[in-house]
């Protein structure tokens, strides 16, 4: 299976404070693949990196067999990729229409506007329901949902989902986490999953990266991985 994303030996930090040492990861064509670790683990860090929204200090990143390492985020949406940050950074005091349309401001993405307001309703009725309502006073759930759908109106080939499920009731994070199957069912998009939700993200990827202090402790398919009963994965999955 062809490979649309691919990091190599990536090293990035803050300052001086290097958080990641040599990460590598790949992502095929349609998969969804997640990254595993407790807090502090890098794996927002990591994400941020493979946008552009931080500089990497060495490595690479690939997409499509690209090398797309410095290129900064606005480009790097342009080719395909996209980013719904931990904390979901909405514009509150803007209606889910106006919140979506904010996201199709690359030209390819505005020629597209129609469709993908389409798609994104489909995938997310209560935001249709919500079109004209102030994002600030949508429940958290539903602000999730949003923040997923502005990232889907720049029609991303690769998502990257930053705890999606953080602060959400169980049963209103699974019914976003469903939505990953049908991205993938409907638009093939490929998906990095960072998660701490180790259900969600054991049922939802088919590939895992376990991070512990910004290095790569552990990966394979999630059937070997779940399987494999060490300490490692007693303690980072809870097992």
């Amino acid at each position: 299976m062809s490979r649309v994303l691919e990091v190599k030996g990536l090293e990035s930090g803050y300052g001086k404070i290097q958080v990641l040492w040599g990460v590598n990861l790949a992502l095929p064509k349609g998969g969804v693949v997640a990254v595993l670790g407790s807090n502090g683990a890098g794996k927002t860090t990591l994400l941020k990196t493979i946008m552009g929204l931080i500089r990497p200090w060495k490595g690479s990143i690939s997409l499509y067999g690209k090398d797309v390492t410095r290129l900064p985020a606005h480009v790097k949406v342009n080719l395909g990729i996209n980013m719904v940050p931990e904390g979901r950074r909405l514009f509150p005091d803007l209606t889910v229409r106006e919140n979506l349309e904010m996201g199709a401001y690359t030209k390819r993405a505005a020629e597209k506007k129609d469709d993908s307001l389409e798609l994104v309703f489909n995938l997310f009725p209560r935001l249709k329901e919500r079109i004209n309502q102030r994002a600030g006073s949508l429940s958290g759930g539903e602000q999730q949902m949003l923040a997923v759908a502005r990232a889907l109106m720049t029609r991303p080939s690769v998502l990257l989902l930053d705890e999606p499920s953080q602060g959400l009731a169980p049963k209103v994070a699974w019914e976003l986490a469903d939505t990953v199957d049908k991205l993938r069912g409907e638009t093939g998009m490929t998906i990095l999953l960072v998660e701490q939700n180790v259900a969600i993200a054991v049922e939802k990827a088919e590939y895992l990266y376990v991070l512990e202090q910004g290095r790569i402790i552990l990966e394979g398919p999630k059937e070997e991985v779940v399987t494999k009963k060490s300490d490692v994965i007693k303690a980072y999955l809870g097992l």
